[in-house]
């Protein structure tokens, strides 16, 4: 795949997130799914995306003498 096609994608895509066209999809999918109770509900979190700040933690600062 050239580039400029590669560019024409990835601007397609993105200007679909801005405009709600993927939120509108999502919807429409998730109320299917209800509607066919098809739908299950479960939260998971990836470590990848929890974080905490560095002084968060709950470590005492290395004291200055």
């Amino acid at each position: 795949m050239a580039d400029a096609q590669r560019a024409r994608i990835a601007n397609r895509l993105r200007m679909w997130a801005v405009d709600g066209t993927w939120e509108r999809v999502f919807t429409a999918l998730m109320t299917q799914a209800d509607a066919d109770e098809d739908l299950t509900w479960s939260v998971s979190a990836d470590s990848t995306i929890v974080r905490a700040h560095q002084h968060a933690t709950g470590a005492r600062k290395k004291s200055r003498s």
